[in-house]
């Protein structure tokens, strides 16, 4: 080992010697950076030195092409030849060297004497980089060069052909390649230009040659055809499509398999894909694929062998970046049809383009149907990717096109084919399948190429499912696999057409046929089922769940046809059901029961009340607490509750059953009362089976509600409210229901709420106990109605004085809220004996007269803001329901001129978005319109006002409220009115302008135009305008533009 060489390797593989190294690095970086430094390496280049140090001369003149200053390009002409010659000269040496023969087997056995790829993979970069820069204008022959090396016979053939194809090879990469044009333009259409005009028809006969013999030069003919795939897009095709290569491509692509024999059928495809995929007008390519022979091509190909190679990839093509075989076809069958769509927006009549598809699509389900043994090597998951695509495409040409017989029975092809391959496996548990995700991904995309068909010919689809539904049920055994995606596809169809006669009968055939006809069902395992984030995880859940799902979907069908109604209750209700042994099934059938009772509560009341009550008792009485887990007992309670609360249901059945089903739990409530025996988590239960089960009883409905509410506060526009009386009947899912119980039913409801409220007893403090006697009490308004109102004059003051929170004060507050909504004035002497002691309370967490120090960020000031609001939403509901008068009444003079102060500081308070300012102004808008209009002649307020008179009340207070809360409206939004929560606060401000200037007039109108908005900045013209405005104009809406521009000019929002 000679110094260079030392110094070389020492460098690469730096020494234990310190001095040694940096010596090494020092020679190096000096041969690296000299402008002669390529005459030593290319000096060094032939002798007998190691592969890494001839590696690293070559690395060196490489970088005289790719530094930023490009030296190769100011050495001489002179020079630069010798810089030709020598690499040329090292191009022939390297061959020659018989200890440096490379291996070139299929197999790819390195000899460990053999010349290693990367060096020459290096001197082949090398040679394309002199190419790109000295091509043609001072190396003109260098092409015809490469050409006569390789007819050398002085060189072994496999050496010159290999160091030959790797030139090729980088020449693509490096300059002629789409990215390498982009890259540098100049270059490639220089060299590309040249080619074109000079040699390039005996550069793609120096390929067409290796593909005579192949048995003996099958690795030439894999390189020979992977040349042309990369020069064909951008040379004369017919050089490459012609009697020289397409021969050679069809006789690999449908030979058949023979011993002995290696096929290229992976580079033969990739081939002619690179063919097809030519850049060309549609009348060009339509001419090329008929002149290619597609037809007969792809009836020829023999799939079945190509199935069996799928998992077998020859190493000289993985080395080419090909796929596999099966791979390959599949992109080249994907090509050829989607070449044929494109030319079909152009020719959408011509025959030939469909007759192309009619045989691509075969070939692509074919790999479809084959899968399972193609996606044993996971590197031919593009196949089945590719093919996907392809049908997708079909089906979106067929929607957009048309259908006729021949695209009718190619849908029905893609149908069969989903019909087999979307079934889970048998065996499939996806908790131990590492492919369960690529399994449910191929899958969901089935599905979604199944409902694409739906849509693109959904009679012709439904038909299909329907004749593969009725030759399923003929079977006297099948898999629960074929069930559920049965089931699964009558769903899909039923999402896309509900009341369409074909999905009707559909779903009415499937579900005719009981799940206790079906022989086979998965193995199941709650464990695994409860892990899947789907509906029993399908490939988990019973074929019956799948039945259960599709019942409750199906509710529209079912309310007209009783009798498969029957049959499904019967199914519900049996061992595949709510009886099942595995508990997975019965707490996903609990909850399926529940959604299918909502929608058919009147169908089950009418028809079917007494088998439906005497199935379901038993379930929530069974001594085995563990057989349905809590929250499905409560499922099953609130359906009960839905059926018995049916008015036109007869009266004696719905009292016995719910005699049955409360007494127990009214039982237990009241031993939990009484004894620590007992805990206080069973009494607990029951009280929330109990408001499950009332549920079913509530009355909802705007028909029967007060004339305002806290959710209607909240709507974005708020109408013109006025008295509504109390009907006599609503509707509830369609059926009329009366307000009034039986008295039996009554009588037990409240011995349930007394029992509740002894409860109290146990945990006075309880937060839970609290939370749920809340709870029940909202479902007690509902239900009871008015016979509820003594509960709630009696029970309200003792929770008041157990509030220690503000969150407590806020959820007793909703619960007030719901009653004055519900009965409104009803509730007036109730109401005016508690609310000193609401408000009282309210105020012992509100930050007294400084509303404004809310607007931190403190979770305690969350709480109050929350608080707030409910508040205002309470006087809000007073006022909207006639009950204003409570305020002001003898009982509560003492707080009212506060509770007056409240509402004005909370409006001039500037919230922010984040707080819900917006609400919180809006409900303090509509208050004080109440306050005004009601108010406004009722002499007792001039003692809560200190006698200054209400009048003069509203014109000192009113205007500052309505010009602070709006910039306070205008600044949230950022001057933006037109959004929908700002528009309705500035609806309901103005509205409050026009009731104040109703009532007041002049001097009202004079104190908001001449000194509240001018101390705010607004010039005198423009609030003269307004002044008139409001006074001329009668239409909310056209007032809102011109106040916000009025809050415009003051914030100086344009």
């Amino acid at each position: 080992m000679d110094d260079f060489e030392a110094a070389v390797m020492y460098s690469l593989q730096p020494p234990t010697d310190v001095s040694l190294r940096n010596r090494a690095l020092e020679f190096t970086e000096r041969v690296r950076n000299s402008i002669d430094g390529w005459r030593l390496c290319i000096q060094k280049l032939p002798q007998n030195y190691r592969p890494e140090v001839k590696f690293w001369c070559l690395g060196v003149l490489m970088e005289y092409f790719q530094t930023s200053t490009n030296t190769y390009s100011h050495l001489t002409s002179e020079d630069r030849a010798l810089f030709r010659h020598e690499v040329s000269q090292y191009l022939v040496a390297i061959c020659t060297s018989s200890n440096l023969k490379p291996s070139l087997s299929i197999s790819n056995t390195q000899d460990p004497s053999s010349v290693p790829t990367y060096l020459r993979n290096k001197l082949a970069q090398l040679i394309v980089a002199l190419i790109g820069s000295d091509y043609p204008h001072e190396w003109p022959t260098a092409f015809e060069n490469m050409m006569a090396f390789l007819d050398l016979e002085s060189i072994d053939q496999s050496l010159r052909t290999d160091m030959y194809f790797r030139i090729v090879r980088a020449c693509d990469d490096e300059v002629t390649s789409v990215r390498a044009t982009q890259v540098n333009r100049e270059r490639s259409m220089r060299v590309k230009d040249t080619l074109r005009a000079t040699c390039i028809q005996s550069l793609v006969n120096s390929w067409s040659k290796f593909l005579g013999n192949v048995p003996q030069n099958a690795m030439f003919a894999c390189w020979a055809l992977d040349a042309a795939r990369r020069f064909v897009e951008w040379i004369d095709i017919t050089l490459i499509a012609n009697n020289q290569f397409l021969p050679f491509i069809y006789s690999e692509l449908t030979r058949r398999t023979e011993p002995n024999r290696t096929s290229f059928r992976a580079s033969a495809a990739a081939t002619l894909n690179a063919i097809v995929s030519k850049r060309m007008d549609a009348a060009l390519k339509i001419s090329l694929l008929e002149s290619l022979r597609i037809n007969e091509l792809f009836a020829a190909i023999p799939f079945g062998e190509i199935v069996i190679e799928s998992n077998s990839v020859l190493q000289v093509e993985s080395d080419l970046g090909l796929r596999s075989a099966v791979g390959e076809i599949a992109l080249l069958v994907r090509s050829v049809a989607m070449e044929a769509f494109e030319c079909m927006k152009v020719s959408p009549k011509d025959t030939r383009l469909s007759e192309i598809t009619n045989h691509a699509l075969p070939i692509a389900l074919g790999i479809l149907l084959n899968q399972e043994t193609i996606l044993q090597d996971p590197r031919n998951e593009d196949a089945v990717e590719f093919s996907l695509e392809l049908i997708a495409n079909y089906v979106n040409l067929c929607k957009k096109s048309g259908i006729d017989q021949s695209s009718n029975q190619n849908l029905e092809q893609i149908l069969n084919v989903i019909f087999k391959i979307a079934v889970f496996p048998t065996d499939y548990d996806p908790a131990q399948d590492d492919d369960a995700a690529n399994f449910e991904t191929a899958r969901a995309q089935l599905i979604t190429l199944f409902r694409n068909i739906a849509v693109t010919a959904p009679q012709h689809t439904f038909s299909v499912l329907l004749e593969r539904i009725q030759a399923l049920q003929s079977q006297s055994q099948f898999q629960a696999s074929e069930v559920e995606l049965m089931f699964t596809l009558v769903e899909n169809v039923y999402d896309l057409a509900q009341d369409d006669p074909a999905v009707i009968e559909l779903v009415a055939v499937v579900l005719g046929h009981a799940p206790t006809e079906l022989s086979a069902m998965f193995p199941t395992s709650s464990r695994v089922a409860q892990a899947s984030s789907k509906s029993g995880g399908h490939q988990m859940a019973s074929a019956a769940l799948m039945y259960f799902d599709l019942a409750a979907r199906s509710h529209r069908i079912l309310s007209r046809k009783p009798d498969v109604l029957f049959g499904i209750l019967q199914s519900f209700f049996g061992s595949h059901g709510l009886q099942s042994s595995d508990r997975y099934t019965r707490s996903r059938c609990a909850y399926l029961l529940l959604r299918l009772v909502r929608p058919l509560r009147a169908v089950l009341a009418d028809k079917f009340l007494e088998n439906f009550m005497r199935a379901l008792v038993p379930l929530v009485s069974a001594q085995d607490s563990n057989f349905l887990a809590y929250e499905d007992e409560l499922y099953l309670y609130e359906a009960a509750g839905l059926v018995l609360g049916m008015e036109h249901a007869n009266s004696y059945t719905r009292c016995a059953f719910f005699s049955l089903l409360i007494t127990p739990l009214v039982k237990t409530m009241e031993e939990t009362s009484v004894s620590t025996a007992f805990p206080l988590d069973q009494g607990m239960k029951c009280l929330r089976a109990a408001g499950s089960l009332s549920k079913g009883f509530t009355v909802l409905s705007s028909d029967v509600s007060p004339s305002i509410s806290p959710r209607k506060l909240d709507q974005n526009e708020s109408s013109d409210q006025g008295s509504m009386g109390v009907n006599e009947s609503q509707t509830v899912s369609g059926v009329n229901v009366t307000l009034t119980l039986p008295v039996d039913i009554v009588s037990e409801w409240k011995s349930c709420l007394d029992a509740v409220l002894s409860m109290r007893r146990r945990d006075p403090s309880g937060m839970e106990v609290r939370k749920h006697l809340l709870f029940f009490f909202h479902r007690m308004v509902e239900t009871l109605g008015e016979e509820s109102i003594p509960y709630i004059e009696s029970t309200i003051p003792d929770l008041l004085k157990e509030s220690c929170t503000a969150p407590d004060v806020t959820s007793l507050l909703l619960l007030v809220n719901q009653a004055v909504c519900k009965f409104g004035e009803k509730l007036f002497t109730t109401m005016d004996g508690l609310f000193t002691g609401i408000v009282t309370r309210i105020f012992d967490f509100l930050p007294g007269s400084n509303l404004r120090s809310l607007v931190t960020q403190s979770e305690e000031d969350r709480e109050r803001v929350e608080l707030l609001k409910t508040y205002m939403a309470f006087l809000g509901c007073l006022c909207g329901n006639n009950l204003s008068g409570v305020i002001i009444t003898p009982l509560n003079v003492p707080c009212a001129s506060r509770v007056v102060q409240s509402v004005i500081q909370s409006a001039t308070v500037q919230w922010n978005a984040t707080q819900g300012g917006l609400l919180i102004i809006k409900q303090c808008c509509f208050v004080l319109q109440s306050m005004v209009s009601q108010w406004s002649n009722n002499p007792a307020i001039h003692s809560i006002l200190s006698g200054t008179g209400f009048s003069a009340f509203i014109s000192e207070h009113i205007p500052l409220v309505c010009v602070q809360a709006g910039i306070t409206a205008m600044r949230i939004c950022n001057g933006n009115f037109n959004r929908p929560n700002v528009h309705s606060v500035l609806r309901e401000n103005i509205k409050l302008q026009h009731i104040s200037y109703e009532y007041c007039s002049t001097p009202f109108l004079q104190q908001l135009c001449t000194v509240i908005l001018p101390s705010f900045g607004c010039a005198p013209l423009l609030c003269e305008q307004y002044g008139k405005y409001l006074t001329t104009c009668e239409n909310i809406d056209t007032l809102v533009p011109i106040f916000a521009d009025v809050l415009k000019q003051i914030l100086n929002i344009k």
